[in-house]
């Protein structure tokens, strides 16, 4: 089973050296104890597929607080929250999980941060009708913790009996020959082999179930790996289209869907490849304003779906108008 560290809880975006504020930004979803999430989905269609944004988790970090880089001034990051017309003392991270349904089969793009977390994908799935066992793959951007904790129940076993699950090549091969042993002073090194390890880890626990794709090819048909390496070494989005209609899965090219496109020269502490992550970011922002892409992110406001455009020398989100 994957482990959650206090310190990986903030690059899952929970906790940055301090609590933060557990959320649900989901208005017309009322909860009587907010200690007891709903699950929460939202559901569109892509093509012959019809799709369902889970919402997994919701975090609030005050913004002295929130990862980015320490190059990055907070000064500066409340005032171009302010000049997007929100709050300034705090940054809000999501994490969505999206779904594809095809007859009776289903595919997940990641798998959220995992029951461990108190994440709420999984009861999402159930609450719009769907079994663990109708999911038949699992394709992952990259092997965080806020991607794959999902993928492997509290008792260590997989969360998605009959599914198969598809990493991109290299984020596999990066994750899978890394030291994993932890009795080392930098705490950073100690992190990152906690990391590699707790991947080795889930690997192992779903065995024969794993896939190796290289970036480029179909994963299945309907989606394809686009490497967009920076964040990891191996980091992917996801192309998914149907009868002429599409979406990219961006992942985490985008943490803070409305700073890093204004700041895209921005990145977050836990970039491995800062000037790789920025270069990556600036060409995904090009090709969806020129392509005029319909963009989901794992990070980007529920339900998830907006669309990028040009905004001077930087660009600008927009989040997708949602008919309920």
């Amino acid at each position: 089973m994957t482990t959650v560290s206090r310190r990986e809880l903030l690059f899952g975006a929970l906790a940055l050296g301090a609590s933060p504020t557990l959320a649900r930004l989901s208005p017309d979803e009322p909860q009587d104890d907010a200690s007891a999430p709903r699950p929460v989905f939202r559901r569109t269609a892509i093509g012959d597929f019809e799709v369902f944004s889970l919402q997994d988790l919701t975090i609030v970090l005050p913004v002295d607080q929130a990862p980015f880089v320490p190059s990055v001034d907070r000064e500066e990051v409340s005032r171009a929250l302010a000049a997007q017309g929100l709050r300034t003392g705090s940054v809000g991270l999501e994490i969505n999980v999206l779904a594809f349904r095809k007859g009776t089969e289903v595919t997940l793009i990641d798998a959220g941060l995992g029951p461990q977390a108190g994440a709420q994908a999984v009861p999402a799935l159930a609450a719009a009708g769907i079994d663990t066992k109708d999911v038949k793959a699992v394709l992952v951007t990259h092997a965080h913790p806020d991607h794959i904790g999902g993928l492997l129940k509290l008792d260590g076993t997989p969360a998605f009996p009959e599914a198969e699950v598809f990493f991109p090549e290299p984020e596999h091969r990066f994750w899978s020959t890394q030291p994993s042993e932890t009795n080392v002073a930098d705490e950073a090194e100690s992190d990152r082999r906690v990391r590699a390890r707790d991947v080795q880890r889930t690997l192992k626990a779903l065995g024969e179930r794993v896939r190796v794709v290289e970036p480029g090819k179909v994963v299945r048909p309907g989606f394809v790996f686009e490497g967009a390496f920076g964040h990891t070494p191996g980091h992917c989005l996801v192309r998914a289209e149907s009868n002429g209609e599409q979406v990219l899965h961006v992942a985490d090219t985008l943490h803070h869907a409305f700073l890093m496109t204004e700041r895209p020269d921005w990145c977050y502490t836990f970039d491995a490849d800062p000037v790789a992550a920025v270069a990556t970011r600036k060409f995904v922002l090009d090709m969806a304003v020129a392509d005029g892409l319909r963009l989901f992110g794992t990070h980007t406001p529920f339900p998830g779906f907006g669309r990028v455009e040009r905004a001077g020398q930087s660009f600008r989100y927009r989040i997708e108008p949602w008919v309920y």
